[in-house]
């Protein structure tokens, strides 16, 4: 009986304490890939694939009243699975921004992969072109924001097999893992914590 009149006392302290607005700060990590499919006799091969605004917003899934910040790419990898008919025993990958291989906006470069073999891992993509990644970077944030006006980010895969000439038969999926930072204005009892203040007018979620 004593224990529930303490656990009463301060539940009654809890409620006089009051409520009010906080601003926190949150950090979401996903994966969103991109998806190649590839059929080539000959092996010289290009292909496009999309991310939808619509794609991104879901994969982040952001609660009510987040205002992003900022998204970083952290990593870019590609990983690649075998199809019947494939006759090449490694294939090379180059990576764009935009549906030519001749096209200034370059994600990534000849990078070999090995086929073949049962288990595949994901590639890291080291040797990545700065100024397109931001680019890449920029239209993902725009994405997860709600701003401008583009619907899709159009991204390109091309490349080569040995031996030459040998028919490509794969699946490639480019891994892009992407970190936000947003904040969001929520309600709590006064004294729970010492985050700022929500900005004047600012609705509590």
């Amino acid at each position: 009986m004593k224990q529930i009149y303490l656990y009463g006392l301060a539940l009654l302290a809890m409620l006089n304490l009051g409520c009010e607005n906080k601003l926190f700060q949150y950090t979401v990590s996903v994966d969103q890939s991109g998806q190649f499919i590839v059929d080539d006799p000959d092996g010289v091969y290009i292909t496009t694939s999309f991310i939808s605004r619509t794609s991104v917003a879901k994969a982040f899934n952001l609660p009510a009243g987040a205002r992003v910040k900022s998204l970083n790419i952290e990593s870019l990898s590609v990983s690649v699975s075998t199809g019947n008919g494939n006759a090449a025993s490694i294939v090379t990958v180059s990576g764009y921004l935009g549906r030519t291989a001749t096209a200034t906006e370059t994600l990534f470069r000849h990078v070999p992969v090995l086929l073949g073999v049962l288990d595949i891992p994901k590639i890291g993509l080291n040797d990545l072109i700065e100024s397109n990644i931001r680019k890449l970077q920029g239209d993902l944030e725009n994405f997860v924001k709600g701003v401008g006006t583009g619907t899709l980010i159009e991204l390109a895969v091309s490349g080569t097999t040995t031996p030459a000439g040998s028919r490509l038969v794969l699946t490639i999926n480019l891994h892009i893992k992407a970190t936000v930072q947003y904040e969001r204005c929520e309600e709590i009892l006064q004294g729970m914590s010492e985050a700022p203040g929500c900005a004047e007018g600012e609705t509590a979620h």
